[in-house]
């Protein structure tokens, strides 16, 4: 994730990439400091942090993750292989606590209904805007604004949702609780 000051994009598919070059072969044993050092590595990829500050006690929440990061996290194919979840820990307790299934997300700018909106189900930034009844007159998904809270920053991601309502294979966003998303007015 890049900080909003520096104009920089968030870009989820280099972090996946790099997650993935750096993870052992599927069907390959890791021991226990070796996943505590890939689970820095995502959680570091995930969120725009220095994986060194990454405190393996606190709560994913306090790291800037939803309970949806941790699925997305035991799918990762780099971790369990391309046949779906294969992660064994033996002699090992892992405990995973939800906070909340329910994701409150602010939508505004050029919608028809701007405002807060609550999730109860994985949601797409698209989605999101579709709630608030799509874009107004003036608005353009070629320029839409995801902005995120993460350890006391703001992180802004830009999305051209264009290609996606083209028929053309994206990769989907999701909002997590506290996002803003903003839809931006054309230019002309």
């Amino acid at each position: 994730m890049a900080d909003a000051e520096d104009d920089s994009q968030l870009d989820p598919v280099a972090a996946e990439a790099s997650v993935a070059s750096e993870a052992p072969a599927p069907g390959t044993d890791m021991s226990v400091p070796e996943l505590r050092e890939w689970l820095r590595k995502w959680i570091a990829d995930a969120t725009g942090q220095s994986a060194d500050g990454i405190d393996e006690s606190a709560p994913m929440v306090e790291l800037g993750l939803s309970s949806r990061d941790a699925v997305a996290m035991a799918s990762d194919s780099s971790l369990t292989g391309a046949g779906g979840v294969g992660v064994s820990l033996q002699n090992t307790t892992v405990t995973v606590t939800l906070e909340s299934s329910v994701t409150q997300v602010t939508v505004g700018g050029a919608v028809q209904k701007p405002g807060k909106y609550i999730f109860d189900r994985p949601t797409t930034v698209l989605q999101a805007i579709m709630e608030a009844g799509g874009t107004d007159q003036f608005g353009t998904l070629g320029k839409v604004s995801m902005i995120r809270l993460v350890n006391g920053k703001q992180y802004t991601q830009v999305l051209d949702l264009r290609p996606v309502l083209q028929g053309q294979p994206t990769k989907p966003v999701y909002v997590h609780s506290g996002d803003v998303v903003l839809v931006a007015e054309s230019v002309f």
